[in-house]
């Protein structure tokens, strides 16, 4: 992989969320600032605390990747809420697509954050 295909939703972000659907289809790699992502959600919080490994392998230096099996769209969607990039988000989506991301909102303990970013 380059670093072309990488999504630098944070310069000097601490990790590169390789992300990828169950069937493989679809991979996104996003780099994240994990404090973002554990202020806004208790399971990023705990995965990426000191307990994980995830969470004791961060380095903005050289940023792990750590593979989240996920929407990819829904997973950037919601990084890039988390990283206050709300002027990106689409302004439409199918419902297939909504439902994805309610989903994964849920999954990751994020539907407040994401009710923030989607009430206007």
């Amino acid at each position: 992989m380059s670093d072309n295909d990488l999504v630098h939703l944070a310069s000097d972000g601490d990790a590169v969320l390789v992300v990828r659907n169950e069937s493989c289809e679809e991979q996104i790699r996003l780099r994240v600032k994990t404090p973002l992502l554990r202020a806004s959600s208790n399971v990023f919080d705990v995965m990426f605390g000191p307990k994980f490994a995830e969470g004791q392998i961060l380095n903005t230096n050289t940023p792990p990747e750590i593979l989240l099996e996920d929407d990819p769209a829904s997973i950037k969607i919601v990084c890039q809420v988390v990283h206050f990039q709300t002027i990106n988000l689409p302004r439409q989506l199918p419902a297939c697509q909504v439902l994805k991301l309610a989903q994964t909102a849920d999954k990751y303990d994020l539907v407040e954050a994401m009710n923030s970013a989607f009430d206007r």
